[in-house]
């Protein structure tokens, strides 16, 4: 108890961090954008995916999707949309993890992985 409870705050200090360090922001939700004609971009076609991933249960996948996405091209809106995908996950409760074959400590160690992969460093 006291382990995820510790988790879940280092969770939540880093994405918080890192969304005012690289985006200024107070929140580490990412905002989807539009063009003109209404119709989502690449960054936000993924991020949508990577939420119904998330309601449908299949974390694993998502998070596999969001990794293939950032090694084929390092864009900082998907170091955005990984912000928010980990702390979508943070939020989830106990038992929708454990259904979904994930943990708290992997919700820490993909930021913590995400972050190496463009270089972050925190400490």
């Amino acid at each position: 108890m006291f382990e995820n409870d510790y988790i879940l705050k280092q969770i939540e200090m880093t994405t918080k961090f890192l969304a005012k360090l690289i985006f200024g922001k107070e929140s580490p939700e990412y905002r989807l954008q539009y063009d003109e004609t209404a119709n989502a971009q690449p960054a936000d076609r993924l991020c949508l995916t990577l939420r119904r991933m998330i309601d449908e249960g299949e974390i694993n996948e998502a998070e596999n999707l969001l990794y293939e996405n950032i090694e084929c091209e390092a864009r900082a809106e998907y170091l955005e949309i990984a912000i928010d995908f980990y702390d979508r996950l943070s939020k989830l409760d106990e038992k929708t993890l454990d259904e979904s074959d994930f943990s708290r400590a992997e919700i820490l160690e993909g930021l913590e992985n995400v972050k190496k992969l463009y270089g972050i460093e925190t400490t």
